[in-house]
């Protein structure tokens, strides 16, 4: 049980407060700010164990399903099925990974990126047409995406620069329907981090470019669309090489 508290509660009687966390986790909300839980540290540790037996035994019953694995986690993830059979094997592991890897950091964002990128990739592989251009192999290099005006290059950034013809006519055609918040795309691809930026996962987390086996990157323009591209190290340069409108 959690019993809501309020910050100024906390400052006024701290021992009250306290003697409420021996009972169960205490929320204590804030005008401006996310709520802070209050929780006993043996129900802390007690939990995080709790949690990493949990995964633990998780892993080791997906390896004995073997084949089925996939089939037994499309009740709760339904897109795996989106997913070719290789990538769903893939999945399978990678989820067993980080459900342990989670529990044992305490950190459950490991888990949820995870999620989010496969769910991206199966976004994608529901349109064949999409997964097989973003498998293609790439050698063109056509010229520098455009800097949105008053939004230069920071130090030490990448340079934003298009791969194929398709890339630069999806770039324009949002531009054209969303300019503010392809100002922030751009800002992404050169750079900056986001909160609706995914790597992508399986056979499509990596393309060929020039050559070279580059990472491939996922930004979603909100509610407007989806740009790939991949970033390479060396010349520092970021390759959009896809940029599609959704209607």
């Amino acid at each position: 049980m959690t019993t809501e508290v309020l910050l100024r509660e906390l400052q006024r009687d701290p021992a009250g407060v306290a003697a409420l966390a021996d009972r169960g986790d205490v929320r204590v909300q804030r005008r401006d700010a996310e709520p802070l839980l209050l929780l006993r540290e043996d129900r802390a540790h007690a939990a995080a164990d709790g949690a990493l037996a949990a995964a633990r035994a998780l892993r080791v019953a997906l390896l004995h399903l073997d084949e089925a694995a996939p089939e037994a986690l499309t009740g709760e993830f339904p897109w795996v099925t989106r997913l070719p059979v290789d990538d769903r094997r893939r999945f399978v592991g990678e989820f067993a990974q980080a459900v342990q890897a989670s529990a044992e950091l305490g950190q459950w964002d490991v888990l949820a990126q995870a999620l989010q990128e496969w769910r991206a990739t199966a976004g994608i592989h529901a349109d064949p047409a999409l997964a097989a251009e973003l498998s293609r192999p790439l050698e063109d290099d056509l010229g520098p995406v455009p800097v949105p005006e008053g939004n230069p290059a920071g130090p030490g950034g990448w340079e934003p620069r298009f791969a194929t013809s398709e890339a630069a006519k999806g770039w324009e055609e949002l531009c054209r329907v969303v300019a503010t918040p392809m100002e922030e795309a751009w800002a992404v691809v050169a750079g900056r981090p986001a909160r609706r930026r995914h790597g992508l996962r399986g056979r499509l987390a990596e393309r060929e470019i020039g050559g070279r086996t580059l990472r491939q990157w996922q930004y979603e323009v909100p509610g407007e669309g989806r740009i790939w591209y991949c970033r390479d190290a060396e010349r520092r340069v970021a390759w959009v090489v896809a940029a599609w409108r959704m209607r």
